[in-house]
């Protein structure tokens, strides 16, 4: 129980914290946007530590949050 405890709650309490500090150092239209690149940095970090190899529909999910970030900041920049 403490074991689930421990990689349950405290990842979880760390990402809220981090999460929060960003929002009041760039603000929050900002910071939501890098919410997204959570699937990313999983499928990086399963790669590199579990072995294990993405699919292509991994790599179209990847490619279509990054266009999606770069369209929101780049049509947010012409707006400003």
């Amino acid at each position: 129980l403490a074991g689930i405890a421990y990689t349950g709650v405290f990842p979880g309490f760390l990402g809220y914290v981090f999460y929060n500090r960003a929002v009041g150092e760039v603000g929050a239209s900002r910071a939501s946007l890098f919410l997204h690149l959570m699937p990313v940095f999983a499928t990086i970090l399963s790669a590199v530590f579990l072995a294990e190899i993405p699919q292509s529909y991994h790599y179209l999910g990847i490619t279509l949050i990054f266009a999606g970030i770069y369209l929101t900041t780049a049509t947010a920049g012409r707006r400003e």
